[in-house]
C-alpha cells in the first residue's frame, strides 16, 4: 500500500468497510425513492457494489429503511427484468 504510515488504516479491513456502507445508506436511500427510475436504477447498482462486501452486506441488511427504500424501488420499477438483472447478473 502507502510507505507512509499516516495513510494506513489502522482498522481493519470489514471495519472499513461497514463504515463506508453506513455512510453510503442514508444518501442511496434518497437516491432509490427518487422519481427518475435511472437515478434510481444507479442507485440499486451501487448497493449492489457494497453487498458484495461481507460488512457492507451486514450494514445494509441491518438497515429497515435500506431494505424498505429496495423493496419500494423493486415494487416501482416499470421494467422489471432490466432491474433484476442489474442486481443479479452485474459482477
Amino acid at each position: 500500500m502507502f510507505a507512509n504510515p499516516e495513510f494506513q488504516s489502522t482498522k481493519p479491513p470489514l471495519q472499513d468497510d461497514a463504515d463506508l456502507a453506513t455512510r453510503a445508506i442514508p444518501e442511496l436511500i434518497k437516491l432509490l425513492n427518487d422519481e427518475d427510475q435511472v437515478v434510481v436504477s444507479q442507485a440499486a447498482m451501487m448497493v449492489h457494489q457494497l453487498s458484495k462486501k461481507e460488512a457492507s452486506r451486514h450494514a445494509i441488511m441491518n438497515s429497515p429503511q435500506m431494505v424498505a427504500a429496495l423493496v419500494k424501488a423493486l415494487s416501482n420499477t416499470s421494467d422489471l427484468v432490466s432491474f433484476l438483472e442489474l442486481w443479479f447478473f452485474v459482477s
